[in-house]
């Protein structure tokens, strides 16, 4: 029988690769096994003056005699061999506190760093004991030293063998593990700048400072002059760049550099199948609680709910989505007589090798809500080296039976408007409304309305400008019954480009969120948005960058990313995210379209059509457009009796770039006027709407009306004539001025 032993970091025991379960939950039982794993031998009057201080000998000798039958009973015989009055530890236990002082001596730092899961008998006491306690005090102190010295010494060698990106990881560690080990963060701040990434110094220096004073501590001078330094460097770093917008705390920040990243899984829900939603809706909640956690990244529920089935190894997620930890658990629901309560059972697990790091049990009252989230994420932050400064609680959030069942209607339309075609959107309207009937107050469910009113035109049709009001009034109620919800935040960002075409505002609303819950992708990938349109390029790939690192399965954002990268001329970037979307959702024509647009300015006509009658929602009339692109007279004709004979709304965007790339100048013009006019509130036709109006500012598909006076005319009033528009790349992207190359025709 194969006994192994944790205590670096979660207590916990294998026997057989199985874990014990509650073994803890006898502390005395607990003690004497770590004490003789860790020690190897030791007497009988030695073990009792630690464990039995209080008790007279015989007492002492009983209770020992006592608990090595208990041991006996779940480990087996061969776990400890007695000679007498000595106690010694059997060769088929192994105790990874022992490990890690092997691996030191044989200066195995890679090996050691490896062991290493946290401090020795993280958060667990015995307290009737003081010497046991004083022990353990002891051994902690001796293997965090060790721990510092693994981190040094492993430092040093990656960079002897310009390992940079392994030193940084190692300084990482030993910097998450000891937040307030000023050696720990000198040395990454360090290797971050002499790595030519002050930014990212710069952010672990305000992080560290904000940890300080939260001890009421001071920097010491040897750190405030290292910030001098990151400083200057990230000055350096900047000049040159052209600025729109004020620049964001959030600007310049990637995933994964400091934070560690985090994913949480759908909670396994254990009893009758009425009270699912409550399971989701605890794991929804402690994914926002974990969100507003500026030192943690955080992957956005759209990617983590992939993971549903506990049959995908912890390994492979944490590859797929790039983190190193995950959360799960359990919900156990009791519906006894009139009790409604639930045992909620969360783990934390490091991904690489499915290490469990730490694992309890709580009880919660349905009834009252789900008060057990910020508890549980507290947690989870301490055990990855991370004390919150500021609250994790999200104020808007029900609490009552009926507010539950409106949480439910909630997040069943959050899941219908991830989707994104008319029939879920439309679903997504009806449930929104029907949880703010049964929750009147629900500022998400209001937030969640806003989003999907500002995306309605895209799907239903109407006056786009109607739909963007009623955005705006559900987002502004969002905002009014909770001020501190990211959300709401993001909703009113959403109006300011799609209604008012005013970046600065949605610039100051997007970081608003950002500052309530940094790992918001949608926020992110949004914010990059803004500054694209407005020239802040390298700051525009970082934020969709990050957006897409917090949520990489999601088709939307995938989607809005490669858009981005599009506008910002990084054709083979886009054209991968587009792919991506394509893996994702075969059925998701715009990828389709952007695609099959791309092969038409690069004179690919065969590679278009295919890509283009992949389209299906447009019907017979749009295949014939598509027949004839290799001759773009025919194919106006075939677009302009498409869009005379088309039964609803038409989609203005995709009208405009056709007709753009078949060479139509005049049609495109009158498809962007049309929005324009549309978004002002003048009597237009009915559209199906798109992106942003101030999208025009850099998208390449327009690239050849930016001559004409009537393009400048409607730059002008939106107030952005003055934009710069991101440079062609060097050796060219095809053709920009609407012709057709006929390479391969």
């Amino acid at each position: 029988m194969k006994i192994e032993i944790f205590t670096l970091g979660r207590l916990a025991i294998r026997v057989d690769g199985r874990e014990v379960p509650n073994f803890s939950a006898q502390p005395v039982r607990t003690a004497l096994l770590v004490y003789l794993a860790v020690a190897g031998e030791a007497s009988r009057d030695l073990v009792m003056a630690l464990l039995w201080p209080e008790s007279d000998a015989p007492r002492a000798r009983h209770a020992l005699r006592q608990t090595l039958y208990e041991l006996k009973r779940t480990l087996g015989e061969e776990w400890l061999e007695i000679h007498g009055e000595l106690l010694r530890v059997g060769e088929s236990v192994s105790v990874d506190a022992v490990r890690f002082r092997g691996a030191m001596e044989n200066a195995s730092y890679e090996e050691a760093l490896d062991i290493y899961g946290g401090s020795f008998l993280h958060g667990w006491h015995l307290k009737p004991s003081l010497e046991f306690q004083h022990w353990v005090d002891s051994q902690r102190e001796q293997l965090s030293t060790l721990f510092r010295e693994a981190c040094r010494e492993h430092a040093t060698a990656c960079l002897s063998f310009g390992d940079q990106a392994g030193a940084v990881g190692t300084a990482r560690k030993w910097a998450v593990r000891e937040p307030l080990d000023t050696e720990a963060q000198h040395l990454l701040m360090t290797l971050l700048l002499e790595g030519g990434d002050p930014h990212q110094a710069l952010l672990l220096y305000r992080r560290y400072e904000a940890r300080l004073r939260n001890e009421e501590l001071e920097p010491l001078p040897e750190t405030v002059r290292l910030l001098e330094r990151i400083q200057l460097a990230a000055r350096g770093a900047s000049t040159g760049s052209r600025t729109g917008l004020r620049r964001s705390p959030h600007h310049g920040t990637a995933i994964g550099a400091t934070e560690p990243r985090v994913a949480v899984l759908p909670f396994e829900h254990i009893g009758d199948d009425k009270d699912r939603h409550f399971t989701e809706g605890f794991t929804d909640e402690l994914i926002s609680h974990l969100a507003r956690i500026p030192e943690i990244a955080v992957i956005a529920r759209t990617s983590a709910m992939q993971y549903g089935s506990a049959s995908v190894p912890p390994g492979r997620i944490g590859e797929e989505l790039g983190v190193e930890h995950l959360v799960r658990g359990t919900v156990r629901w009791d519906r006894s007589g009139n009790r409604r309560r639930a045992r909620i059972s969360p783990a934390l697990i490091r991904a690489v090798d499915a290490v469990e790091l730490w694992a309890e049990t709580y009880e919660a009252e349905v009834d009252g809500g789900f008060e057990v989230q910020r508890e549980v994420a507290e947690r989870v932050a301490a055990e990855l080296g991370v004390k919150i400064a500021g609250p994790t609680s999200l104020p808007g959030h029900p609490l009552g039976r009926k507010d539950l069942q409106a949480y439910e209607l909630y997040l069943k339309g959050f899941q219908y408007a991830n989707h994104r075609n008319r029939k879920s959107m439309s679903e997504a309207v009806r449930l929104f409304q029907e949880a703010l009937g049964l929750h009147p107050t629900f500022a998400r469910a209001y937030a969640g309305l806003a989003l999907v009113y500002a995306m309605m035109p895209g799907f239903v049709g109407f006056q786009p400008r109607e739909w963007y009001l009623k955005a705006r009034s559900a987002a502004e109620r969002a905002l009014a019954l909770d001020p501190d919800l990211a959300e709401a935040y993001n909703a009113m960002a959403t109006c300011d480009l799609l209604l008012d075409w005013d970046l600065a505002a949605a610039e100051g609303h997007l970081t608003r969120a950002l500052d309530l819950a940094p790992s918001y992708a949608e926020a992110w990938v949004r914010l990059g948005y803004v500054l694209c349109t407005v020239g802040q390029f390298d700051a525009a790939r970082e934020a969709a960058d990050r957006g897409l690192a917090l949520d990489p399965l999601s088709v939307a954002t995938n989607f809005d990313v490669g858009f981005q990268f599009w506008q910002l001329r990084d054709r083979e970037r886009a054209i991968r995210q587009f792919r991506r979307v394509q893996e994702l959702d075969p059925g998701f024509d715009p990828a389709h379209f952007f695609i099959g647009g791309d092969h038409l300015l690069r004179g690919e006509v065969r590679s278009a059509q295919r890509e283009w009658s992949r389209i299906e929602h447009q019907g017979p009339l749009w295949q014939r457009v598509v027949e004839r692109i290799h001759q773009p007279e025919a194919a106006l004709d075939a677009l302009g009796r498409l869009l005379e004979l088309a039964p609803g709304p038409t989609h203005f965007y995709m009208a405009a770039v056709t007709s753009a790339l078949l060479g139509g100048t005049d049609q495109a013009l009158c498809w962007l006027e049309g929005h324009y006019r549309n978004v002002r509130g003048e009597a237009g036709r009915l559209e199906t709407g798109g992106p942003s109006l101030t999208h025009i500012v850099q998208d390449p598909f327009f690239d050849g009306l930016r001559s004409d006076e009537r393009f400048t005319a409607l730059l002008r009033g939106m107030g952005l004539e003055e934009a710069p528009v991101v440079p062609a790349p060097r050796g060219g992207q095809g053709p920009s001025d609407g012709s057709l190359m006929t390479a391969d025709s």
